[in-house]
């Protein structure tokens, strides 16, 4: 996946545009450090990828949320959850996919923890966070691992 490629996110059929890969894409006219920006972010770590959709909309994503071909979509196999997976919620049929695992991922330099965020809410660890469209606006939700079951990896 490089800058300017069309990419989907697994879940859904909007096109995406990659703009920027954290820890990759360097731009020497650009004044200030955009990856030590991204970085502070709780939920971003290098190899993410900072997209455009919708003409003027932005968004990060892990990259392995992302896929160049809907059509390679690899069934789900188990039910054992991890960064990437496509989701159903059980209550809602909405397919979405996982952004975070709560507990799973530490690494950030973030003066944020988000994982300690998300278990003063009430969600522990293995909870799952997910990013899905809403008409054209991208957003993510947090979710009880219970209520989804997997159906792509």
């Amino acid at each position: 996946m490089n800058v300017n490629d069309i990419v989907y996110l697994k879940s859904e059929k909007e096109k995406l545009m990659i703009t920027w890969i954290v820890g990759v894409t360097k731009d020497p006219k650009i004044p200030f450090d955009v990856d030590e920006i991204m970085k502070k972010n709780p939920t971003y770590q290098s190899g993410d990828i900072a997209i455009k959709y919708d003409k003027d909309k932005k968004a990060t994503i892990p990259v392995k949320c992302l896929i160049e071909d809907l059509n390679n979509l690899i069934p789900a196999t188990n039910q054992g959850l991890s960064v990437g997976n496509v989701v159903k919620h059980k209550l809602t049929d909405k397919e979405m996919t996982i952004t975070w695992i709560i507990g799973q991922i530490n690494e950030s330099s973030s003066p944020m923890d988000f994982n300690k965020m998300s278990k003063v809410q009430g969600f522990e660890d293995g909870d799952i966070v997910c990013g899905f469209f809403d008409k054209t606006e991208y957003k993510t939700e947090i979710i009880k691992k219970g209520e989804v079951e997997k159906i792509f990896e």
